[in-house]
């Protein structure tokens, strides 16, 4: 004949049904031996099979069990598993008998069944850590992207560009679009410095007149059109793109 063996403990832990709070563990034996340690609890042992999100009825007082918000239980017939939910409301039911409504809890039950992937939200360190400062909803939605960057950048022009309708051999160039507009001339050199044997390559073979201008640049590149600008972003922004953050780590 078959004899009920679930067994449950009725624990008061500082975790919330919306998931607000909860405990992170390294492994699984950890898990269990800290819920387990727990000095406030009632055991109930050989219980009928409690079933996942559901109710189930306790021989004890409701006096006596009033503080309690959670309950690990373990189906014993069928699994060694461990199961963990939240108490989210009690009912009397009977002068020695109290029927507890449970509500999984996702993170504690599965903690170890699944694995967390990369966040679509990049967290950083809040400039503050005053209470209040960074726990006001932002009323942010959709699939926009927004971001700004943060920090300095030298916009010197110290960067030299050829452009040139060939090769110093003679082989032609395709031409490139620039800053939107098209120029027959391709960029045949890029760097900081002008060499002297990269111009008398053109001259030696007779094609110099293929070169059709020399520039100089920022480091933004030649698309840009600027000969000279320098501009500095905040680290710690009063405003994203022109929305003002309720909480100040974004």
């Amino acid at each position: 004949m078959f004899s009920p063996d679930s067994n449950l403990r009725l624990l008061n832990v500082h975790f919330d049904s919306e998931l607000r709070s909860t405990l992170w563990f390294p492994d699984r034996d950890t898990q269990t031996s800290w819920f387990l340690s727990q000095s406030d609890n009632v055991l109930f042992n050989d219980i009928t099979y409690v079933k996942k999100d559901n109710a189930i009825v306790l021989g004890c007082r409701e006096e006596d069990v009033w503080r309690f918000n959670y309950v690990m239980y373990q189906n014993s017939n069928f699994s060694s598993k461990w199961f963990y939910a939240f108490i989210v409301k009690r009912e009397w039911a009977s002068d020695y008998s109290v029927k507890f409504y449970l509500q999984t809890d996702p993170i504690q039950t599965w903690m170890f069944d699944w694995s967390l992937m990369t966040s679509f939200i990049e967290r950083q360190h809040s400039t503050t850590d005053s209470p209040g400062d960074n726990i006001i909803p932002e009323p942010i939605g959709g699939s926009q992207v927004i971001y700004q960057n943060a920090g300095s950048v030298d916009c010197d022009p110290t960067w030299i560009s050829i452009f040139a309708t060939s090769t110093a051999s003679g082989e032609p160039m395709t031409g490139v679009a620039i800053g939107g507009m098209y120029s027959g001339s391709a960029n045949v050199y890029n760097d900081t410095v002008l060499p002297n044997n990269f111009l008398s390559s053109y001259v030696q073979n007779g094609t110099a007149n293929a070169i059709s201008r020399i520039q100089q640049h920022t480091a933004f590149g030649s698309e840009q059109g600027k000969t000279s600008y320098e501009t500095t972003y905040p680290v710690h922004p009063t405003d994203i793109a022109g929305y003002v953050p309720r909480n100040k780590k974004l």
